[in-house]
């Protein structure tokens, strides 16, 4: 037996070996499920409200429109475009980035595809020159202390009440929007012509919602495909940002602060 074999450290490194390759294959692993398969993405906003909420964690499935070079770490993918490109649904709920924002991920739904007109009149999308579809709904009713009441919704008895609307696309997905401020400054827009490439979203708090309806410069503007990251399905788990840190709450049975009913909600 050589001297160096019966060193402690090359012992040791033996006797870790094993340890630091099987660390090795599940990083890589988990890279490539994260990169490949799925991405979590941590809701934070309102924009999306009734259908997302604050502290919501979300399934990204990144395979769903193909793979760009933003779908890795550090632009990996050596092209412009997508490989594996599939088209985007109208109504998808989609997760991207915008070229300002630096590595932030942002969730609105598409409502124009490429080539169509989308204007807004009087909070009543229309696609083409066509009406959306839309009923009324019984207002939703938030308790105060919940942190989902809307910037500037008025507050009674510790709730706030804010109406809504089920919304039908023409390809029959439907969702519920809220209508915060009757006649917004958002409400009624111009006709947006969506460019070749692109998407036009918006966000279900139409009112509370910086999307394709204003500028890049404050919004997201027309979003390009290459900047797609995936469609979002799922709710993996949800939390609201008030509550407390979970290692005090060991032992604890306190259902506000975990949202079981919102656990694989599937969207």
């Amino acid at each position: 037996m050589s001297a160096a074999a019966g060193r402690p450290g090359a012992r040791l490194w033996r006797e870790a070996r094993p340890v630091v390759a099987f660390a090795a294959v599940v990083l890589v692993l988990a890279l490539l499920i994260r990169s490949l398969l799925v991405e979590p993405v941590a809701l934070t906003g309102r924009s999306m409200l009734p259908t997302l909420l604050p502290g919501d964690r979300l399934w990204v499935t990144k395979y769903a429109y193909g793979y760009n070079r933003y779908s890795l770490p550090a632009g990996l993918v050596p092209v412009d475009g997508r490989l594996f490109a599939r088209p985007v649904a109208r109504g998808d709920l989609i997760a991207f980035r915008l070229l300002r924002g630096g590595g932030d991920t942002f969730v609105k739904r598409v409502i124009g595809l490429p080539g169509e007109t989308v204007r807004l009149d009087r909070g009543r999308v229309l696609i083409d020159g066509r009406p959306v579809a839309r009923t009324a709904l019984p207002a939703l009713v938030w308790p105060a202390s919940s942190g989902l009441c809307p910037e500037g919704v008025a507050v009674s008895d510790g709730q706030c009440r804010v109406d809504r609307w089920r919304e039908a696309l023409p390809n029959g997905v439907a969702y519920q929007v809220l209508d915060v401020q009757k006649d917004g400054s958002d409400e009624t827009t111009r006709a947006f012509q969506v460019p070749a490439g692109h998407l036009f979203v918006l966000g279900d708090n139409r009112d509370r919602s910086k999307d394709s309806r204003h500028p890049l410069s404050v919004g997201a503007g027309y979003v390009p495909l290459d900047r797609v990251l995936g469609r979002v399905d799922r709710v993996l788990y949800s939390r609201p940002p008030q509550a407390a840190p979970v290692w005090r709450l060991w032992g604890q049975r306190d259902e506000r602060a975990f949202r079981p009913d919102r656990w694989w909600k599937e969207l």
